[in-house]
Formats: structure tokens, C-alpha cells, sequence
């Protein structure tokens, strides 16, 4: 008896919770320019799911599935269209812009003895100058340890603090290009450049990271007709044909995939 007064009055809440979301997040879609905005086009991402994928169309994006599409690539050619559309797609532009970043994070890991990954993620290597500056002095303008939270702020910072800014716009240009040694700027993501849905070859890094890893591992030519080139190509077209398309409400989906396992929990 109890449990059925719970699933009577829990229900009617979870129902309205569910409505609720709905309600808020049914404006929330993904426009002509892949980001995905709400009804007065504030931006909420740049790129849905951070890579413009839309879920159910990524089953063959997994390396489970690259000899799938390896051994009917002839097919899926011809259903993507491959020789017709590759050319109006600016073939070879993401492509070289990646080539060219990965040439740079090779430079600058064997420079800084470190792997892309350590590259990548450490903040210490992507800090700005001045930072790398106030690491290293920082300890010659505090008073004592545990002094310093008595001292008196100015433009709410310790003194001791607004005494290292001061003395960092004495130093000279050589004396501060010697800190721009430790540091290096992150390089912006090719699908922040080029925009995935007209530029084949737009991939998110970890989609390169797989099909790179596939081609340098996992890939045999059994046919002598088919290159890598060609696999990559087709790989492309079907990464491009699994992004999310323009106006699809994925604002609803993400309120109904939160409302319904709410729904079904009360029961």
C-alpha cells in the first residue's frame, strides 16, 4: 500500500520535472553555422558534443569498425559520392593546417624534452611570460612566511605582490625574452578554423589520434588498388556525414534523455 501511494504522488513530480525541462531547454538547437544556440542565439557551444557527432550516426567512427569500412570501401564510396564531392569540399586545407601543427608540437616537445601529451596538459609550459617571472622571484618580495596575509592590500593585492609587477616593467627586452623561452601559446583546433560540414578532413583530435594510430598499426593494403589516401578520404566523408544537421532540436533530446530514466526510477 505504501509503495503504491509512493508511485502515485512521485510520478505526478517527475512527470512535471520532465515537463519543466522541456520547457527551458526547447528553444536550444544547432544552427547553420554548427553551433548549437538558444531561441535568442546566445551561443552554447561552438560545436555540439564538442565535436559536432551526432550520436546515433557514429557507429562507424570506431576503430572496432575501420575494417568494416576497409573491406566495403567500394561501396561506400559509392554511396557517399566520393569523386563528386571531395572537390567542393576544399580538399587538402584542414589537412595541411594539421600536418603543420602536428610539425610544431613535434618541435616543440623534442625542445622542451617532453611528450605531446605533457605538451598538451601542463600548464607550467603554456604559461605566460610574466607568470614564468613570478614563479622564479616571487619568494625574494614576500616578507615572511604567514607575514604577508597582515600586510595591507592595494587594488586588492599584497604589496609585496605590486612590488614584483612594478619591478617586472623595469626589466629590459632581453631580460624578459629569456622568459618567453619556458613558455609555449596553444595552437587553436582545426575545427575552431575550419568549419567540419565544408572542409573534409576537419577532424577533432582525438578522431585523428585514432585514425592515425589505425594507419600506422592496423592497416594492411591487402588490395594493391587501395592507398591510405583513399581510406582516409572515405573515413572523412563519413565522419562528415555523421554531424549533427542544422535545426535539429537537441535541446529536447538532452531534456528527455534527463527525464525519462527520472520518470522511470519513481515506478
Amino acid at each position: 500500500r505504501e509503495g503504491l501511494i509512493d508511485t502515485a504522488v512521485k510520478t505526478s513530480r517527475s512527470g512535471y520535472l520532465q515537463r519543466c525541462l522541456i520547457k527551458h531547454l526547447e528553444g536550444i538547437k544547432v544552427c547553420y553555422d554548427l553551433t548549437v544556440r538558444d531561441s535568442d542565439g546566445s551561443v552554447i557551444q561552438f560545436l555540439y558534443g564538442e565535436d559536432g557527432i551526432c550520436p546515433e550516426k557514429s557507429a562507424y567512427l570506431q576503430a572496432e569498425q575501420f575494417n568494416f569500412i576497409r573491406n566495403n570501401i567500394d561501396a561506400m564510396n559509392s554511396k557517399l559520392d566520393t569523386d563528386k564531392v571531395v572537390e567542393h569540399l576544399r580538399p587538402g586545407l584542414a589537412r595541411s593546417y594539421i600536418e603543420k601543427i602536428n610539425a610544431k608540437m613535434n618541435k616543440y616537445t623534442r625542445k622542451l624534452n617532453c611528450t605531446n601529451e605533457e605538451f598538451l596538459y601542463s600548464n607550467s609550459l603554456r604559461a605566460t611570460p610574466f607568470l614564468n617571472y613570478y614563479s622564479k622571484c616571487r619568494y625574494y618580495f614576500r616578507i615572511g612566511e604567514g607575514q604577508e596575509m597582515t600586510l595591507p592590500l592595494a587594488n586588492h593585492r599584497r604589496l609585496w605582490q605590486m612590488a614584483a609587477i612594478d619591478n617586472w616593467y623595469k626589466l629590459t627586452d632581453e631580460e624578459i625574452e629569456k622568459y618567453y623561452r619556458y613558455c609555449e601559446t596553444s595552437f587553436d583546433t582545426v575545427q575552431s578554423i575550419y568549419q567540419p560540414d565544408y572542409h573534409i578532413g576537419s577532424l577533432s583530435e582525438k578522431m585523428q589520434s585514432v585514425i592515425s594510430n589505425y594507419l600506422t598499426t592496423e592497416f594492411d593494403s591487402f588490395s594493391p588498388d587501395l592507398t591510405t589516401e583513399e581510406f582516409r578520404t572515405c573515413f572523412e566523408l563519413k565522419y562528415l556525414s555523421s554531424l549533427c544537421q542544422p535545426g535539429d532540436p537537441v535541446g529536447i533530446l538532452a531534456a528527455q534523455s534527463i527525464g525519462e530514466p527520472s520518470t522511470q526510477m519513481t515506478l
